[in-house]
């Protein structure tokens, strides 16, 4: 029964991880376009993206290009929630 209860905790986990490294956001250009993207990496005021999942190639844009990042809420974040306001 542990095992179970275990196992279920790190799939939950590595499903929340796996979450994080692929954020679904949008990046708002400062000419006005918009699009939304998979964020791969980022770091020395650059994001590394893909338009899709199943996109081979990743394009790279510099933070000062933009006017906006918004992340959307995943759907084990909203779960999570509803469980942390539903708890007695």
């Amino acid at each position: 029964m542990n095992i179970k209860i275990v196992s279920s905790a790190l799939l939950i986990a590595s499903a929340a991880i796996s979450m994080a490294e692929n954020a679904s956001v949008r990046l708002m250009h400062k000419d006005g376009s918009q699009d939304d993207v998979i964020i791969i990496d980022y770091g020395n005021e650059k994001i590394l993206y893909k338009k899709k999942v199943q996109d081979l190639n990743n394009k790279v844009v510099n933070l000062n290009k933009l006017d906006g990042i918004y992340f959307y809420r995943p759907p084990v974040f909203d779960e999570a929630l509803s469980l942390y306001k539903g708890r007695k």
